[in-house]
């Protein structure tokens, strides 16, 4: 696959969706003709009609109310005043009145193969329609992403990274120390992270290649020096296939942004990478971000749970085999929590940090980087201990309004429109709109007064589906199954 530009990428995924979305519509076919119905393998009504609900517009942060909302397939086709439309004949018609429609949400920062394919079933419960997985087995990943185009996952559409992308001198050195050490040693991380060695610029050139021959939807990269990163941006934006990543090593987040990197995860390496920059500088740099478009993935609740989380809780809810101090524990895999052991394990390996005041310096950075106009993302982490699939996507929404000060809709366009938008595919999802898909979440309160009403789910509609109350809380039982085979 070569690709010229951005523009180029962006229409490459926008044939490889419609081509995708033909096919499903066909297996769909194929499957109600001979098969019994199963949870997830059916397809939707032909048409579907919310009727008098409030529409949350994420673009104007307006609420639309008395609206009607018209699917076909799994396509919006009308979004007007209810008193203004007609239900089409045959639509299966759903009474909104009195909630509240919202996008599907995102997880723009998620490593679903630490926690299995039970995963899936918690992400749509929780309203995530769609996922970017930042470094995973890719093989896995490729196979679930199929699954949920066919109808026989239910879950969220996935947009893949791979493996991430790591400076030998690093890699290297930790291989080194972990055949030393018992704890690493006992558990097989790079079998569960996977990394792809950079030994130099060149190498980082044929990385990009060797990737997008993989169908991967992005480069991700983590510990790479500034040469290593000067080539690696350089031949993603020549082959016009976005490039994600922690803060990078000897450049500036502005030349990062120029570079042309799509978002820069974890709030704590923007704020390392700033180091004692003073406010004015500080700001400077961040407004270079927003001038570029580059967005932040915050992770604040990665900080929380993994940095200010006392590390007996997190040993205490792993141990925890009744689910009595957390119930979202029932939900997860062995391998999850095993991942979640190891990471805790690793932190002996650390030397003293005062992390309640690198939370602070966070928030602060957090907040001048919102002034300055930068996208922040909604993102997880999963794989880190006490985050949960989808449950922690409404977590991190609490955080970014309670500890980060962002109005409620800010935080919303976060989980919506500004992921869709850093992938190149917001004329598809992240809006509920004429022509976009039909990934949305009905709320039974408003979000825009508290934010924690994003966890009020009345219904799913994963693309163009119906799923209501209690085909959600169906999936959940499913994955608790799950957990306990």
């Amino acid at each position: 696959m070569t690709l010229n530009s951005g523009a180029a990428f962006r229409n490459h995924l926008r044939r490889k969706a419609s081509v995708n979305r033909l096919i499903h519509l066909l297996l769909f076919a194929l499957v109600a003709a001979c098969a019994p119905a199963r949870t997830g393998s059916a397809p939707g009504p032909a048409r579907l009609a919310l009727t008098h609900v409030s529409v949350v517009d994420v673009e104007t942060g307006r609420l639309l109310p008395d609206h009607m909302v018209l699917i076909a397939g799994n396509r919006i086709t009308q979004v007007s005043p209810s008193r203004q439309t007609r239900v089409p004949a045959g639509a299966r018609v759903v009474d909104a009145r009195g909630k509240y429609l919202i996008p599907g949400l995102w997880d723009a920062h998620t490593h679903i193969t630490y926690a299995g394919e039970i995963a899936f079933p918690a992400y749509v419960a929780n309203g995530v329609t769609s996922a970017r997985d930042l470094g995973g087995r890719l093989p896995e990943l490729l196979a679930w992403r199929g699954k949920v185009k066919a109808g026989s996952l239910v879950g969220p559409d996935l947009y893949l990274a791979g493996p991430n992308l790591e400076g030998a001198w690093w890699l290297d050195g930790v291989m080194e120390f972990a055949a030393t050490d018992s704890i690493l040693r006992s558990f097989p991380f790079l079998e569960a992270s996977p990394r792809y060695r950079i030994a130099s610029p060149e190498g980082a050139r044929v990385a990009v290649d060797s990737l997008l021959r993989l169908n991967v939807d992005m480069i991700k990269f983590r510990n790479l020096r500034g040469d290593e990163f000067r080539a690696l941006a350089s031949e993603a934006r020549r082959k016009g296939v976005p490039l994600v990543g922690h803060a990078p090593g000897g450049v500036t987040l502005a030349e990062a942004a120029d570079s042309g990197m799509r978002s820069i995860e974890h709030m704590e390496t923007v704020m390392l990478k700033l180091g004692n920059a003073n406010e004015t500088e500080r700001r400077a740099q961040l407004a270079h971000l927003a001038r570029a478009g580059t967005a932040i993935t915050a992770t604040l609740v990665t900080d929380i749970a993994y940095r200010q989380t006392p590390d007996s809780l997190a040993y205490a809810v792993i141990a925890d085999t009744l689910n009595r101090i957390d119930l979202r524990r029932r939900f997860l895999s062995r391998e999850l929590l095993a991942f979640w052991k190891f990471g805790l394990d690793t932190k002996s390996f650390e030397g003293p940090n005062d992390w309640a005041a690198s939370h602070r310096k966070q928030l602060a950075d957090l907040r001048l980087a919102r002034e300055a106009g930068v996208p922040i993302l909604v993102g997880t982490d999963l794989g880190v201990s006490l985050v949960y699939p989808g449950f922690s996507v409404h977590e991190e929404l609490r955080l970014l309004v309670e500890e980060g000060g962002f109005p409620a809709i800010e935080a919303l366009r976060g989980a919506t429109v500004y992921p869709a938008r850093t992938l190149g595919v917001a004329d598809s999802v992240g809006t509920i709109a004429m022509g976009r898909q039909a990934d949305l979440v009905l709320l039974d309160a408003n979000p825009l007064e508290d934010i924690r009403n994003t966890q009020k789910i009345r219904a799913v509609v994963l693309n163009g589906r119906y799923l209501d109350r209690q085909v959600l809380d169906r999936l959940l039982s499913e994955a608790e199954t799950a957990a306990h085979r």
